[in-house]
């Protein structure tokens, strides 16, 4: 089913959002390298998609998922692969969104039973279609926006741009930031898949992107530039930052509806892709959206899921630019090749006849 330009967009930033509204700042945090981490993480993640999407649209297949459908076993392997890759994706934003919840608005309430009505929502968004998550997403999407165009306004009279220090920039502080970026998109392994869903994935991918980059560089400016020092003693900067300038709006407020929302769309997202590397288990689409969110809930609560340190966003950053860029560059432009090469010779032995008949 094709959603609109709008609902696609509208589902890889909030996804995006999620993370960015529990972003922790370490004691070390540099404006300036974080900036340009986001801007390298982008361009790096640009570069790949232009690459990846000019091999689909010469490709035979639309999407990785028929492309690797043609071959039953690396269909399977790749499959649990990929599977197994969302199903630790949700389970650490629902590990996420229990952690921050229980720290900033529920601090005696069970883990469980905060992440039991995210998932009931999540699963109940996946049963209506992508059609009516992406239609939410675009809601969801218009609330953040009056939120963070009010907390610009609000922080006019309290930016200093003398706060960005570049004596701290470094290339091991830039590269550390462009890891953490990379590591906190997942959406990015979502786009060899995408063409399921949109209708001109080009466009709609590269627009996420644009957006992506405004939204996360406006933020930082603001963290930086109206928290000061502050950002390095706060434990989530951009809440923050909502609670500090929110005059005519209740800012903080808004924070939670768009966040608790923003954590259902996404896992709903997520478990729209676990169900195409489920495709071939012969299970009704319904209960595989049960189990998807059981297996999801269990491994968030179990501890399974580590604390985002340097070491572990690495290893997620190798993983997601493999999975989104490497590994499907590498079989479509074998299937290119292949496609080019056939054509090649199809040409050469028609003009062989052409040229025995005369």
């Amino acid at each position: 089913m094709k959603i609109s330009s709008a609902g696609a967009i509208s589902l890889l930033l909030i996804s995006r959002i999620f993370t960015l509204m529990i972003y922790t700042a370490d004691k070390g945090f540099t404006s300036v390298s974080f900036l340009l981490g986001i801007c390298l993480s982008t361009v790096i993640q640009g570069v790949l998609s232009l690459v990846l999407i000019f091999l689909v649209k010469k490709s035979s297949a639309d999407d990785f998922y028929s492309l690797i459908s043609k071959n039953r076993f690396l269909m399977i392997v790749l499959s649990l692969f990929y599977g197994a890759f969302f199903i630790l994706s949700g389970s650490t934003v629902l590990k996420n969104f229990t952690s921050f919840a229980n720290e900033l608005f529920f601090e005696n309430v069970s883990p469980f039973l905060i992440a039991i009505p995210i998932v009931l929502v999540a699963v109940y968004g996946a049963f209506t279609g992508i059609k009516s998550v992406s239609r939410s997403a675009s809601v969801i999407f218009c609330i953040f926006i009056f939120m963070f165009l009010s907390t610009a306004i609000s922080s006019t009279g309290k930016i200093s741009p003398a706060v960005f220090d570049e004596t701290s920039l470094s290339i091991s502080s830039v590269a550390k930031y462009t890891i953490y970026d990379i590591s906190a998109s997942p959406e990015f392994v979502m786009l060899p898949f995408f063409c399921l869903y949109s209708k001109n994935i080009r466009k709609d991918y590269f627009s996420f992107l644009s957006l992506r980059l405004i939204i996360l560089t406006a933020s930082s400016f603001l963290m930086a530039s109206v928290l000061k020092d502050f950002v390095n003693y706060t434990d989530f900067p951009f809440f923050t930052l909502a609670g500090a300038v929110g005059n005519f709006i209740k800012s903080d407020a808004l924070y939670l509806v768009i966040w608790t929302l923003s954590a259902s769309v996404k896992l709903s997202l997520i478990l729209h892709f676990i169900n195409i590397f489920t495709e071939k288990i012969p299970l009704k689409k319904q209960l595989k959206f049960i189990l998807s969110g059981v297996i999801i809930t269990l491994i968030s609560l179990t501890g399974i899921v580590t604390e985002n340190n340097g070491i572990s966003q690495t290893i997620s950053a190798v993983f997601i630019l493999l999975m989104g860029g490497i590994i499907p560059i590498i079989f479509f432009s074998k299937e290119v090749f292949s496609l080019d090469k056939k054509t090649y010779y199809n040409n050469n032995n028609n003009n062989n006849l052409s040229s025995d008949r005369m």
